[in-house]
Order: structure tokens, then C-alpha cells, then sequence
């Protein structure tokens, strides 16, 4: 049976019975489920093909698929939706069944903040052109499955923030080349209880740092970053365990730094620090029990 309309028009249908049926579209759509019914969200289970007539632009590709709990992608790794400039695909996955390989060109991307949030993936992600995108904020936020190798093009991405947080499984490689605009780095391995991999950044432009490496148990690996525009390391390594690296921040525009290494319970380093504007320091080294390094 096929169903047909016009621009703007939204389509119904009702099946002669129930189980699974196979639905075709054709033509050029916007589609967004993300305000569709939650009972009506449960029943799309599969893509087979995204076709040549899924068009994703800046505000129907935001959550287009969130919610879609039984949702899993079948289609070939390498074919694609068409990305409109200025496409966002924030949250297109988020709470969904996805767990699928991808080798997809993110040019005209803007946005892939949340993409894979909550979901059970831990398959290759590969996204050529990807010099577009300014947000990868919550990329992998409670992907606990997740872990395998990044690398992404960061040039233009301004917001990493909490892109590995939780995600406790995460332990491979993390390759961003030119993040130089990256402004913030808060929560980036929040949580990411697994994590110990080596970070080598460009941080010129970074002013947040909270909580980046916050309960990041296993982590110890030497952080070389440039602090120069920093204004808040508050819980930077709060949690993490394992960590016993020097400390040598450039920082003069750091205000807040409470709780900075707080119950870090190996930390036992030189910290040198700028701390002319900070003012708080409020249980920077609390719980951090065999701390006892020049300050």
C-alpha cells in the first residue's frame, strides 16, 4: 500500500496487522522522530538503507532518532544521510539500540554533541571531514560499552566537554588534531573510570578544565597543557586514583581551583601554579592523603 503527500504534511498509516513491516520513503524529507509519541518511537527497529532522500539539516537532525529505544542501523557502514550546510546531529542516537560501525563524511556538519549518548555501542567510528563541527560535547556521554579508537579532525570544534564522561569502558586512543580553538575541555574523561591513555592537546584556547579528568581512576599520564587562558581546574583530578604526575601550569587567569586533587590518593608532586586571580581554593587537596610535594 503506498501513501502519498505534499510538503509539510504529515502521513499516518495503519497496518492490517501486527509484527514487523518493512516501510519505504521516497522522495527529498525532513524527519524528525524526537517529538513523535513515545509508543510510536518503540515501533522503527531498523534502518536497512538511508536511500538518497534523508536530508538532515540544523534543526531536524537535532534528537532525530532519541528515544527510538529498539532502534538499531543495519545499513552499510559507508552510505549516509545528505547533510545540509549546517547540519547538526546532536543527540541522533542518544538512547537508542545503535551499535554499528560508521564510516561517514561530516562535511557541512556542525554539530555531533550527544551523538551516541547512552547507547550500547563499541564499533569503529570513522567521520572523514569533520573540519566543520564545533561541538563534540557528550559525544560518547554514558556509552559504556564504548571503546575504541578516535580520530577526528578537531580544527574547528570549540567544545569537548564531557565527550568520554562516563564512559567506563573508554581506554583507546584519542587522536583531535588542531583543537587550538577548543574552549572547553570540562568533564572530558569524567567518569571514564577506565581511561589511561596519553593526552597531548593543543590548549591555548581552553578556559575550562573542570572537572576533565574527575574520577578518572586509572588515569596517570603527564599533562603538558597549555594553561594560559584557564579559569577553572575545580575537580580536575578529583577522583583519580592512580594519578602522580608533576603539575606546571602557566595560569594566570585561573579564579577557581577547589577541589582540584581532592582523594587523588597516589598524587605526591611538585604543583607550580599562577594564583594571583584565584579565589578559591577550597579543599584542593582533601582526601589526597600522601600528599606532601612543594607548592
Amino acid at each position: 500500500m503506498t501513501e502519498t503527500a505534499d510538503s509539510g504534511v504529515h502521513l499516518n498509516h495503519t497496518f492490517a496487522s501486527a509484527g514487523l513491516h518493512n516501510v519505504s520513503l521516497e522522495g527529498e524529507f525532513l524527519w524528525n522522530l524526537a517529538t513523535s509519541s513515545s509508543q510510536d518511537k518503540l515501533k522503527l527497529v531498523d534502518i536497512v538503507s538511508w536511500g538518497d532522500g534523508f536530508m538532515i539539516d540544523q534543526s531536524f537532525g537535532v534528537g532525530v532518532f532519541t528515544g527510538c529505544s529498539n532502534l538499531k542501523v543495519s545499513a552499510p557502514p559507508n552510505t549516509q544521510p545528505v547533510f545540509l550546510p549546517g547540519a547538526s546531529l546532536s543527540s541522533m542516537f542518544g538512547y537508542t539500540s545503535f551499535n554499528s560501525s560508521l564510516n561517514w563524511n561530516l562535511s557541512g556538519v556542525i554539530s555531533v554533541g550527544g551523538m551516541f549518548s547512552n547507547t550500547p555501542l563499541n564499533q569503529p567510528i570513522t567521520f572523514s571531514d569533520t573540519q566543520d563541527v564545533m561541538s563534540m560535547n557528550g559525544m560518547f556521554y554514558n556509552a559504556t560499552d564504548f571503546n575504541q579508537p578516535i580520530n577526528f579532525d578537531a580544527s574547528n570544534v570549540v567544545d569537548l566537554g564531557f565527550m568520554f564522561d562516563s564512559a567506563k569502558s573508554f581506554n583507546s586512543p584519542v587522536t583531535l588534531t588542531n583543537t587550538r580553538n577548543v574552549i572547553n575541555m570540562g568533564g572530558m574523561f569524567s567518569d571514564a573510570r577506565a581511561f589511561n591513555q596519553s593526552v597531548a592537546f593543543e590548549t591555548d584556547s581552553v578556559t575550562l578544565m573542570n572537572e576533565m579528568f574527575n574520577n578518572a581512576a586509572k588515569f596517570n599520564h603527564p599533562v603538558n597543557f597549555n594553561a594560559s587562558q584557564v579559569t577553572t581546574t575545580a575537580n580536575m583530578f578529583n577522583g583519580a586514583k592512580e594519578f602522580n604526575q608533576p603539575i606546571n601550569f602557566d595560569s594566570p587567569q585561573l579564579v577557581n581551583a577547589e577541589y582540584m586533587f581532592a582523594f587523588a590518593s597516589k598524587f605526591n608532586q611538585p604543583v607550580v601554579m599562577d594564583t594571583a586571580r584565584v579565589t578559591t581554593m577550597r579543599g584542593m587537596f582533601l582526601g589526597a592523603i600522601v600528599f606532601f610535594s612543594q607548592v
